[in-house]
């Protein structure tokens, strides 16, 4: 985790990208569901990092927001190598 207690990213855009483009060996279309989810949730996790505060109380609820985001988009991150893994698509 960074030091505000966010767990940094695993995947970068293009790395996902190429993860959703790979044809898997099984008939499993897991690795593009994962993709996705990982894809929203930081998209979602960035939004909450930037969206208007205006109160200390709102700041707050927004900072909620995006640690829990973080939190669940590193799990998805988590399911998504091992499916990666099991299916040889990370080189």
């Amino acid at each position: 985790p960074s030091p505000d207690g966010i767990p940094q990213r695993r995947y970068d855009t293009d790395t996902l990208e190429r993860i959703a483009a790979s044809t898997p060996t099984l008939a499993c279309e897991c690795p593009h569901h994962l993709v996705d989810l990982v894809a929203g949730l930081s998209a979602f996790e960035d939004y909450s990092a930037q969206c208007e505060n205006r109160s200390p109380e709102d700041a707050a609820l927004h900072h909620w927001l995006r640690a829990t985001t973080a939190q669940a988009r590193a799990l998805m991150e988590e399911a998504l190598t091992r499916v990666a893994e099991a299916e040889g698509l990370l080189r």
